[in-house]
């Protein structure tokens, strides 16, 4: 039985370009530039210009932890969840 295992099972690869790659090659402009613009001036002018409603919510969240109210079975069960499942 284990003589008729083929022990290259990977065929030979042709030496020259098969027609449907010689035709990429010939559309494949040499000047192609892969580069990329990266432009991040709006990204930073959104952040600077959005309301700081942030500090609210963290003071809620400082509130929520202070207070225990997040320390119950279904909040830590849902975080062992989370870290079982995402890996956090």
């Amino acid at each position: 039985m284990i003589d008729k295992i083929d022990t290259n099972p990977i065929p030979e690869l042709p030496v020259k370009p098969t027609a449907k790659q010689a035709v990429l090659n010939e559309t494949t402009s040499s000047t192609a530039d892969a580069t990329l613009e990266v432009n991040y001036e709006s990204l930073i002018q959104k952040a600077m210009e959005s309301p700081e409603s942030g500090t609210a919510q963290v003071a809620k969240a400082k509130e929520l932890i202070a207070s225990g109210e997040l320390d119950n079975i279904d909040n830590i069960r849902e975080a062992a969840k989370d870290i079982i499942d995402l890996g956090v």
